[in-house]
């Protein structure tokens, strides 16, 4: 039984046309482009036309009243003859989709991304670039916060309101992940 509709197409301002599931592999790619448009804030720290690896399925949408920004792209299908442990890392292929959907609601604004940016940064995969993106959405949707922390890539902040005692508490947590890739040779003594 396969949904004709997307339970937030409404609130995205856009119409799901499919989802990618097919492989891990997929990309999402910010055009030179958007340098010169109201999606330049995207472009903050990240290299335009470069295709981004996004660790993890995507949805491709066809935007009805949201702004569409940047494009998704799917892995290229390469047949394999031999068994490969990188045939799951696969190039960039056809553009599906766009990356970024923003849409007016009512009195606030909505951000969908439909594809696993924030995966490809806590696996084997990341790269400043997923965090940047993730940070210039927030800074766009907030541009004014509160609390502006300077903090290495890897630092999560979170930040809470003691209302009975009128402060902000500031939380601090850092992500130290294995290395992305590494080599292990085991010796053995004979």
């Amino acid at each position: 039984n396969v949904k004709k509709r997307c339970d937030i197409e409404d609130l995205i301002g856009a119409r799901l046309i499919r989802c990618y599931t097919e492989h891990n592999s997929n990309y999402l790619r910010l055009p030179a482009s958007l340098s010169s448009s109201e999606g330049s804030f995207l472009l903050r720290d990240i290299p335009a036309d470069w295709p981004m690896l996004t660790w993890g399925p995507m949805a491709a949408f066809e935007p009805t009243s949201a702004e569409p920004f940047g494009e998704l792209l799917n892995g290229a299908i390469i047949e394999h003859d031999t068994i490969n442990i990188w045939n799951q890392l696969l190039s960039a292929d056809k553009v599906v989709g766009q990356a970024v959907l923003v849409n007016q609601f009512g009195k606030g604004k909505v951000v969908c991304v439909p594809c696993s940016v924030d995966s490809a940064w806590v696996s084997e995969y990341r790269m400043p670039e997923h965090r940047n993106l993730v940070r210039n959405l927030v800074r766009y949707l907030n541009p004014a916060p509160e609390v502006e922390v300077s903090a290495p890539l890897n630092v999560e902040i979170v930040v809470t309101e003691d209302k009975e005692k009128n402060r902000l508490l500031i939380h601090f947590v850092c992500f130290n992940g294995p290395a992305t890739s590494s080599t292990f040779k085991s010796f053995s003594s004979r």
